[in-house]
């Protein structure tokens, strides 16, 4: 039987993300959990009255084109070992597709064990991470400014360069305080750095454990941000050997350290699925002058939701964009139809891929035209999620 758990049913909850994710039986750790495992936001398969399988699909907004959309964060996916390859996470999976739908959430994002695995159901590549570790000596001594480091205490600062930086990107979480006392900054150390006007331009989270410093989140707005920041890491040498971080891979960071010794690495960090095609068409941004038509159709294929399986046509007048829902692609759209299965789709609209390419790859159908001119129409923002659910 699949239901939504009940509220005295966060133990069983817990304990199977604990078991799964072998992570300890701790009050901080608890605290962390209840925040995410809430119990209304779990779906679990029961067998006999006992959990089997869970998931969660924890409710949030991103930025999105400078807007706040609706998300589903899928997150906690595990099952007991006696009942795996059963079909439960199979079931559970469809099951939140359309709770995420009926909810009105627009897309869904997680972090994969296996890409190959969601990519089944409608996930596809989204943010990546540039993730970078080598020795503390091997930054340079960088040279300092005039302003000064802020440590703890200093929420509504780091909050202010987080919104800041955000509008750069599509895939910022919109946080509430209790987000960030509880997923962000527990249990780790905060920094800020404020300009010599007294404006914060970049902030530092991280936490030292077994002679490393993990830098959980570094954001800056100026190269002096910047540089006092891992400025004060490099005082760190007395004490720690090596340090590790991950930032978005526009940032040019190599220019900071002495040789190029570094460990690193260009992952792909979380998935992304297309739950209301319709309602993501209204966020999306096309310069139709570009695109040489006042009239654009996605044909969607998406076996898992009836909602998203037809054709959505995009016609611009007076300046606005008006989505229509089609069972059928009609004739006079000859020309103007791109077919594409949903994972594909949000390749597409997030400019994961070029339209040219994936048109190349055989991922879409339609007129190769059509394809390079939506490439030039088609407004795009660099991608990157900094929260890993």
């Amino acid at each position: 039987m699949i239901r939504i758990l009940k509220p005295n049913e966060f133990e069983k909850s817990f304990q199977l993300s604990s078991y799964a994710f072998q992570f300890d039986d701790t009050e901080s750790e608890r605290k962390k959990r209840e925040e995410t495992l809430k119990p209304l936001n779990t779906i679990g398969y029961f067998v006999k009255n006992d959990l089997a399988a869970k998931l969660t699909v924890l409710p949030k907004q991103i930025y999105f084109n400078s807007r706040k959309i609706s998300i589903g964060t899928i997150l906690g996916v595990a099952t007991w070992p006696e009942h795996r390859r059963q079909g439960m996470i199979d079931k559970l999976i469809k099951e939140s597709i359309h709770k995420m739908y009926e909810d009105g959430q627009v897309l869904s994002l997680l972090v994969p064990f296996s890409y190959a695995f969601y990519e089944k159901y409608g996930w596809s590549v989204f943010s990546k991470k540039l993730k970078v570790k080598t020795n503390i000596n091997n930054i340079k001594r960088l040279s300092s400014s005039q302003g000064q480091l802020i440590r703890n205490n200093n929420l509504e600062q780091i909050k202010y360069v987080y919104q800041l930086y955000s509008k750069e990107f599509v895939g910022f979480l919109s946080r509430d305080d209790k987000w960030w006392s509880n997923q962000v900054l527990r249990d780790n150390h905060s920094l800020v750095y404020l300009n010599e006007n007294k404006e914060a331009e970049g902030y530092l989270i991280y936490n030292i454990k077994n002679e490393i410093l993990k830098i959980e989140e570094i954001v800056y707005l100026s190269k002096e941000a910047r540089n006092e920041l891992f400025l004060f890491i490099k005082n760190h040498d007395s004490m720690l050997q090596s340090f590790s971080f991950s930032m978005h891979e526009k940032e040019k960071v190599y220019s900071i350290f002495l040789t190029p010794d570094l460990h690193m690495s260009l992952d792909y960090s979380h998935m992304i699925r297309v739950i209301n095609v319709k309602k993501l068409l209204d966020y999306i941004e096309i310069d139709f002058d570009k695109l040489g038509t006042s009239k654009l159709a996605f044909k969607i294929n998406d076996n898992l939701a009836a909602s998203n399986n037809q054709t959505f046509i995009i016609e611009n007048y007076n300046g606005e964009n008006h989505i229509i829902e089609s069972q059928h692609s009609q004739s006079e759209l000859k020309g103007q139809v791109i077919e594409c299965d949903i994972h594909v789709f949000a390749k597409l609209i997030f400019g994961i891929e070029s339209a040219e390419f994936l048109y190349e790859n055989g991922e879409i159908n339609g007129p190769l035209e059509l394809c390079k001119k939506l490439d030039d129409s088609l407004v795009k923002e660099s991608i990157y999620v900094l929260d890993n659910f």
